[in-house]
């Protein structure tokens, strides 16, 4: 039924009620005590269809922001993978090597390492850290790692989960990344999830 229809039978019952017996002149206590009952319940059903309908509305543009904001950070991450090798899945995570210059112009490998991890700016949620590390002629990692959040604080990573394969060794790794961008409001909350796919453009002796 909805309000429309509502509204017209409240209005119809109400005149009904009120017009039953031709020969009162107004209306008793009693027939005004229940005009005043059935607007009250007709005007607490239109107020909490609106105001679900603000819920509503500001949890869809929460999520919007979140994943536009998610968005910016996947095509980070696919940019590093795809001069990366020697991939490895993690729990929550995946870390590889890729090439990078130093400080004086020197090409070095460097160890990187993407993974959710608690929200620096809210307990209740998280983020996408990433991590990166120097490595040595051997390819053992050398110095303390440096480390940093890249999501926006209005981004709550409630999935991320990667997956990794290659057709043959050494060769091309293929990884497939899910992640899960969460908003609420209130008692409230929706997950919009991301997937998508990357295939690194060196040849990777390791994919898994």
């Amino acid at each position: 039924m909805t309000i429309k229809n509502l509204k017209f039978k409240i209005f119809t019952f109400v005149k009904f009620f009120m017009n039953g017996k031709k020969h009162q002149q107004g209306s008793t206590l009693v027939e005004l005590l229940i005009a005043l009952s059935i607007f009250a319940i007709f005007i607490t059903i239109a107020i909490g269809g609106f105001l679900q309908s603000l819920t509503n509305q500001r949890l869809v543009l929460k999520l919007i922001s979140a994943t536009d904001n998610m968005s910016l950070t996947i095509e980070q991450i696919m940019r590093e993978m795809r001069v990366g090798t020697s991939f490895m899945t993690l729990t929550d995570g995946i870390r590889f090597d890729r090439p990078d210059s130093d400080d004086l112009g020197m090409t070095v490998m460097r160890r990187v390492t993407y993974t959710k991890e608690q929200s620096p700016w809210d307990s209740t949620k998280f983020a996408i850290k990433r991590e990166v590390q120097d490595l040595d002629d051997n390819g053992i990692p050398s110095g303390p790692p440096i480390s940093d959040y890249i999501t926006s604080n209005n981004v709550n990573v409630a999935y991320f989960n990667t997956t990794a394969q290659a057709e043959y060794t050494p060769g091309p790794c293929r990884i497939n990344m899910v992640f899960g961008v969460k908003a609420e409001d209130k008692k409230v909350s929706i997950t919009n999830y991301i997937q998508t796919t990357v295939s690194s453009r060196i040849f990777s002796d390791i994919c898994e």
